[in-house]
């Protein structure tokens, strides 16, 4: 048919964007055409429906022809076409000026419009708007003291989650099971986690007894801030204190504030993929799940108590507010981060504000002021915290700047080469998918720009520090993957577009769906390998599953440094009789009845029980598996066992029982 056809939709007002939804199936993507004209104030949607019903194919032609409330920014508008709707972000040109109606004042609010409650921005703080609060339960409530005290954390807490876009879905739940089946097969921390994860420790067993603390004995070769530590150990307490009530071990402990932070990790995430989408297209918010989901480093920091990984959650929660048009909440959250968990965070924010005043979507004195009071309160905030648990005024963060920077310390754990971060940490982070990554930039150059030019400056400004680890940029991977996502799903669409044999075309989707198979692979593979990482943490295991504990005898256990720095930490002690000692330098092992050290042979003391940990890779093994499946007839179970011995394990941590200590029963 000829005629054009006005669709239904429904619109809502987030204050950065306005988002307006047409729900009517089966639009062709390619037949989508928006035009925004008279300075962002007209806008126009062109779009074909093909619909098959009995063998015949009709076709409807729509049209929706809007003079808008306030002009919208018309490089960021967005269409999103999927089966079932049409959505369109259309970018406020001022974020947060809100909108009282879609259309201009003076034109009635034609039949087709409606409020899209399911995106409805909530808002207590103005009742003159067509988007209308619907709270029933505070309407029944009576206004008693209880709920004046919950009404403000409440109205507080709604509009955070909705500034964030925090609803959970799918893709989030999926996040939660990989991150809980990486804390499985990775159960035990190292050294570089041993500050947060012992700090998180007392103060859930500890409290307010600073005395017992762990950092008093070892403060580590800098102080770290305490801040990310409450924020993950108070969450945890009701549970744990259930686990402690039912006499379960303390190791439980530890994989529940390793998975509350993962989670916590997950939902950042889930917040900045769901922006993507929004600006990009499902497809490519899809492919960044994917992407994502086979990458092995994410998954594997997600649940790390590192500095690296609370920024790494900011600093996802800063590029989903920058997505958003929140530039002022997000300039303060990275100040937050820099001030707070990671002082080299200010080399990613200094371009990031850069193109926030280059185009000039900010006054520099309401950015200046943001920052400058940001920075402020969240300094006074670390003071105060870490000064109480270190017992001095410290701030610790900028004790770390000083001993990095000012002394220029940092070159004693090792020197990398100055290109090291883009020819080795990038492709091992990324794996194949980073070959998307220029796919990308090419499609939306102008839309992924604010994303991909900070990311670069950081990245070469970040290579002139000599001393260097992958984990100092993990918190850039979902940006770069997002680009990436967008890569993919452009060449997906263009797949289609241009290649007229569907053979053809279904052959070479399959070949860009198979680099993220190959990165499932390759992260399965270095999952195998770090879980062997942990010798420490097994062969305390193994020593209290090996000795039945006798009340009335004494356990007195020396761990020696590399036990310690393998995956041993307070989590994994027992209580009395049991004692441990991680005493350095000189020491009389008579003292003690058990040691856990990396020494085959003590004098005095015989092998209880060993660990074994990751000595190499063997080549041969993987040669051989391939043989065993390329000869006819194929044997998969002889490839199975090669495909089993490729990571080859060697004892490293051996558990030594004295000589004439009593012996004890093992449990049936």
């Amino acid at each position: 048919m000829n005629k054009e056809l006005t669709p239904p939709y429904k619109w809502a007002d987030d204050r950065c964007a306005v988002s307006i939804t047409v729900p009517v199936a089966g639009i062709d993507p390619a037949t989508a055409r928006l035009s925004v004209q008279d300075e962002g104030r007209v806008l126009q949607l062109r779009m074909t429906q093909s619909v098959t019903s009995k063998g015949t194919t009709s076709v409807n032609k729509f049209k929706l022809n809007l003079t808008l409330f306030a002009p919208i920014r018309q490089e960021d508008c967005v269409v999103d076409v999927n089966p079932r709707r049409v959505v369109l972000k259309l970018p406020k040109l001022e974020p947060g000026v809100k909108w009282k109606q879609l259309q201009k004042a003076g034109i009635p609010k034609p039949p087709s419009e409606s409020i899209d409650w399911d995106r409805v921005q909530l808002d207590d703080e103005d009742d003159n708007t067509d988007v209308i609060d619907i709270s029933p339960l505070d309407n029944a409530t009576p206004d008693t003291f209880v709920s004046r005290i919950f009404a403000k954390p409440t109205m507080v807490w709604r509009k955070f989650s909705t500034a964030l876009n925090l609803q959970i879905d799918q893709w989030d739940i999926t996040f939660y099971y990989l991150v809980f089946l990486s804390l499985l097969l990775c159960p035990y921390t190292k050294v570089e986690e041993s500050f947060n994860v012992q700090a998180m420790h007392d103060i859930m067993y500890h409290g307010w007894n600073l005395d017992k603390y762990d950092h008093f004995e070892f403060p580590g070769v800098v102080p770290r801030t305490f801040i990310g530590a409450v924020a993950i150990a108070i969450p945890s307490l009701p549970l744990s204190l259930i686990l402690r009530v039912l006499y379960f071990p303390k190791v439980l402990s530890l994989y529940l504030v390793r998975f509350i932070l993962g989670c916590t990790v997950a939902t950042c995430f889930g917040s900045f993929r769901k922006e993507v989408a929004s600006r990009f297209g499902y497809e490519a918010g899809c492919f960044m799940t994917f992407i994502t989901f086979t990458q092995f480093h994410i998954l594997f920091y997600s649940t790390r108590p590192l500095p690296n990984t609370f920024a790494f959650a900011l600093v996802v929660v800063s590029f989903t507010l920058l997505s958003r048009g929140g530039y002022l909440k997000a300039v303060a959250v990275l100040a937050f981060t820099c001030i707070v968990f990671r002082c080299d965070v200010a080399v990613l924010a200094a371009p990031i504000v850069l193109e926030i005043l280059v185009r000039r979507l900010v006054p520099i004195r309401k950015l200046l002021f943001w920052g400058i009071v940001a920075s402020f309160a969240s300094l006074a905030l670390t003071i105060v915290i870490d000064s109480i648990f270190w017992r001095r005024l410290i701030w610790p963060e900028g004790v770390v700047f000083y001993f990095n920077t000012v002394l220029n310390k940092s070159h004693e754990w090792g020197i990398m080469p100055w290109h090291w971060y883009f020819t080795s940490a990038l492709p091992r982070m990324l794996l194949f998918s980073v070959v998307y990554i220029p796919f990308g930039i090419y499609a939306e150059p102008k839309r992924l720009g604010p994303l991909y030019r900070p990311v670069i400056i950081f990245l070469c400004l970040y290579s002139f520090l000599p001393h260097k680890e992958l984990r100092f940029i993990i918190h850039v991977a979902p940006v770069l993957n997002a680009i990436a996502a967008v890569g993919l799903s452009y060449l997906w669409r263009r797949i289609k577009k241009i290649t007229k044999r569907k053979s053809l075309a279904t052959l070479l989707s399959i070949v860009l769906i198979s680099v993220i198979l190959v990165d499932a692979v390759a992260s399965a593979g270095f999952f195998a390998a770090s879980s062997s990482n942990y010798p420490g943490g097994r062969a305390l295991t193994n020593l209290h599953y090996s000795e039945r504990t006798d009340p009335t005898r004494d356990y007195y256990v020396h761990i020696d440094v590399p036990a310690a720095q393998t995956g041993i930490s307070r989590f994994l002690e027992r209580s009395a009789p049991w004692r441990y000692s991680k005493q350095e330098g000189e020491i009389d092992v008579e003292q003690f009845t058990h040691l856990v050290t990396a020494n085959r042979t003590v004098a005095g003391f015989h092998e209880v029980t060993h660990a074994n940990g990751f000595s190499h890779i063997s080549y041969s093994s993987a040669i051989a598996a391939v043989k065993s499946l390329a000869q006819w007839p194929p044997a998969p179970r002889e490839a199975w066992n090669h495909l089993r011995s490729i990571y080859a394990l060697e004892p490293k941590i051996f558990v030594h029982k004295k000589d004439h200590h009593p012996p004890t029963l093992k449990p049936f």
